[in-house]
């Protein structure tokens, strides 16, 4: 059965002794996993504190620039927008016969889905 329903798995009773004690095996490997670590890439904690060292010495006497923290007042005047060639454009793309899409939105559809289960 390829591509049936998967065949129905009945769950194993565990009783709260057996949980227990699985859960007390999951803490251990979490442990050993953790020494683990260290023992394999604790070097790489003494190389990012060697780097945050350099890079606090390469920016302890770095020139910084001041903040520009106020908000530049706007002084311009709100004069009217002049009549362009652009937007006679724009209007002339609202009007039905200067459309460019004549057909609809989509003229090709795409390949039509085909199935494998056979459904």
């Amino acid at each position: 059965m390829a591509f049936g329903k998967p065949p129905e798995i009945k769950a194993l009773k565990v009783t709260p002794t057996v949980e227990d004690q699985l859960w007390k095996a999951n803490v251990r490997c979490e442990e050993i996993a953790s020494e683990a670590w260290t023992t394999k890439w604790g070097w790489i904690l003494t190389e990012y504190g060697k780097l945050r060292e350099k890079l606090e010495e390469a920016t302890r006497n770095s020139v910084t620039l001041p903040v520009a923290a106020k908000k530049l007042v706007e002084n311009r005047s709100g004069k009217p927008i002049p009549v362009t060639e652009t937007s006679k454009i724009g209007w002339l793309a609202a009007r039905s016969e200067f459309k460019l899409e004549k057909y609809g939105p989509d003229v090709y559809k795409g390949m039509p889905f085909i199935s494998l289960s056979g459904v």
